[in-house]
């Protein structure tokens, strides 16, 4: 059973990107009180105090990760026409002089002679949220790749609201770079607008979801090629990389196995804790896992698209049918790693071959050479003091019987 998940901060997605107010007489959301002071050069009417966002604000991992799978090299600015007249628009940040604040918003775009006008979205201090980013929602489109999971994998933003999905102008996309905040916004003209006072950005929430097929493409593309410090040549990466790729994609169609993933931790309060364990058999046609952590226990069992759930194996509640999409199938178990070894050796009377890999994390992968199949993962991730060893043990010809529920 391939049991998805949520990703952990989606609950904090949604969360507005709060306004602050630059100066007394400017009201973040709100037009000008003067409109002509630097109204063609930026945000504000402190042009003097203020600069525009660099790369240098956006040097982050997690914005290296939004580059990398939304394709876009500039989270500080985005193009479109906003407010449907016809001319390029820019969303940009800026960042006072002080390094203390940060704001978003809109300059529009006009004809020669025209005056000059802008919007500004949001703002907040650089010590309570970090700095934003912008990306454009095309027109006539609801989503797009907008963003990572934990630098792992691409996320897809959705707005689900009846004036997205009506309206005739780009709309556009804000957040930080983990994410833990985003936010979609759309102009709004004013019925019979007067002077400066056009209309309004208004706001609307964002969902989130991670692009499994999307991380899948990125991380067999990323396998793929040569990385400073192999230990092997580009060839024999490539060799190697078909060789694990195929074997791990081979448990989608493996069955009598089980497989079993244990979690520790060292340092830090919970040294020495076992912190997750998951167990998981397939037999022919069903599959049954079971998740522990500490003593909370919940267990999946799964035929075909049905899916049910058990505290404790026994009395079991229906979960929403799952045909399998949104599975990790093919996900590559080398990724951007740098292969730093590989070895042929014997374990327990079986030809095993070793592949050492480092990366985000120090992984040692052990390949069943005959059977070509997993037979060990070990990942260990040291984050400051902490160091998280997780394990994953293969093993096959497991006869076990797994009954549905009765009735189902």
């Amino acid at each position: 059973m391939k049991v998805t998940f949520a990703l952990p901060l989606l609950a904090l997605l949604a969360a507005p990107v709060l306004a602050a107010e630059p100066s007394g007489a400017e009201r973040l959301g709100k037009l000008l009180a003067n409109p002509d002071k630097d109204a063609c050069i930026s945000l504000t009417t402190e042009a003097e105090l203020w600069r525009d966002a660099t790369a240098a604000d956006y040097a982050s991992t997690g914005w290296a990760a939004w580059r990398k799978y939304t394709g876009s090299e500039t989270p500080w600015q985005a193009r479109g026409d906003f407010d449907g007249d016809g001319l390029q628009d820019v969303a940009k940040v800026i960042v006072d002089k002080a390094g203390k604040r940060w704001m978003m918003g809109v300059m529009f775009g006009r004809k020669e002679g025209a005056p000059c006008n802008r919007y500004q979205i949001s703002g907040k201090d650089l010590a309570t949220m970090p700095i934003a980013g912008v990306i454009t929602l095309p027109e006539g489109r609801n989503s797009l790749t907008c963003h990572h999971m934990g630098e792992q994998g691409p996320v897809v933003c959705t707005v689900e609201d009846e004036a997205f999905a009506a309206r005739t102008t780009d709309a556009l996309l804000t957040f930080d770079d983990v994410p833990t905040y985003s936010s979609a916004y759309l102009w709004q003209p004013k019925p019979n607008p007067g002077g400066r006072n056009r209309g309004s950005f208004v706001r609307a929430e964002v969902a989130l979801a991670a692009d499994f097929a999307g991380m899948a493409a990125h991380s067999q593309a990323d396998a793929q090629n040569s990385k400073a410090g192999d230990g092997v040549g580009a060839a024999e990466r490539k060799a190697l990389v078909q060789e694990f790729e195929q074997a791990w994609a081979g448990l989608q169609k493996t069955k009598n196995y089980r497989s079993t993933l244990s979690s520790s931790t060292r340092g830090g309060q919970a040294d020495g804790g076992t912190t997750r364990q998951i167990v998981e058999y397939a037999d022919a046609t069903h599959s049954r896992t079971t998740f522990e952590t500490g003593a909370a226990k919940v267990v999946f069992l799964r035929s075909g698209s049905k899916v049910w759930t058990s505290a404790d194996g026994t009395a079991w509640t229906a979960m929403p049918d799952d045909d399998g999409s949104a599975a990790l199938a093919g996900l590559s178990p080398i990724g951007d790693a740098i292969i730093t070894a590989v070895r042929s050796e014997m374990r327990d009377g079986r030809a095993v071959k070793v592949l050492q890999l480092s990366g985000q994390s120090e992984t040692t992968l052990v390949l069943d050479t005959a059977r070509k199949r997993p037979l060990q993962r070990i990942d260990t991730l040291t984050m400051g003091a902490t160091t998280t060893v997780t394990q994953i043990d293969y093993e096959y010809d497991v006869k076990v019987e797994i009954t549905p529920p009765a009735g189902a």
